[in-house]
């Protein structure tokens, strides 16, 4: 449970920290309480708890810490957002189960809706989900240097074809580009297949295709 508890202590800091009042819906299994109990110990807003199954409540804003390993992870999640009205923070399989449910971005619309992803072992990014032309799209801030690879689009039943370190975004002087990393099923910008080409300059609406399986839009 250390593991859980850290990761509690990361969401209270980084995933939450700048709301004020919190409501903490979190399954009854050992690592859910446990993350739960750290978010409440780290906390620097007010924070209220709620079991899941005992939710009936409206909210402004909550954290959902529930568990892939009880049946119906995306339906049991998409009924507590319906009761969200402004902000909702997520436990990383909590988003990655939301595309079970049909009309997911009808109850997300309007929302400010966060997640995250451990990469590898101390390295966790956060990311933004907002709805678009009907459907979820992800947002990550580059400041430096990101590598994207598979996990970051584990949701996706072909992520497979995507290599474990497939390319990488890089802030140079303001001016933002993109690089493959020797992926095997290549990347694309607007439609040109980028391997072996170093760094390739990006501009706001370039398309970065991925393998042929996920498109990216540069904001």
């Amino acid at each position: 449970m250390a593991y859980r508890a850290l990761l509690g202590r990361i969401y209270a800091e980084n995933l939450v920290g700048d709301v004020d009042e919190l409501a903490v819906v979190y399954d009854k299994t050992p690592s859910c309480v446990a993350m739960a109990a750290a978010v409440g110990a780290s906390s620097r807003g007010r924070v209220e708890f709620y079991a899941s199954d005992e939710f009936d409540v409206d909210v402004d804003n909550a954290l959902l810490l529930m568990s892939p390993h009880l049946e119906g992870l995306g339906r049991r999640a998409v009924a507590v957002l319906r009761r969200v009205r402004k902000f909702a923070a997520l436990h990383t399989p909590v988003f990655y189960h939301l595309d079970e449910v049909e009309g997911v971005e009808e109850v997300l619309a309007g929302k400010e809706v966060r997640f995250a992803v451990r990469e590898t072992p101390g390295e966790i990014t956060f990311y933004r989900v907002y709805v678009e032309g009907g459907s979820l799209k992800a947002v990550v801030e580059v400041d430096g240097y990101r590598v994207f690879g598979r996990s970051d689009f584990a949701w996706h039943p072909l992520a497979g074809y995507i290599s474990r370190r497939h390319f990488a975004v890089k802030r140079v002087d303001g001016s933002y580009y993109v690089v493959d990393l020797g992926s095997t099923n290549g990347t694309f910008v607007n439609g040109v297949d980028i391997r072996g080409r170093g760094l390739y300059p990006l501009k706001r609406g370039d398309v970065i295709n991925v393998a042929g399986v996920v498109e990216l839009v540069v904001e």
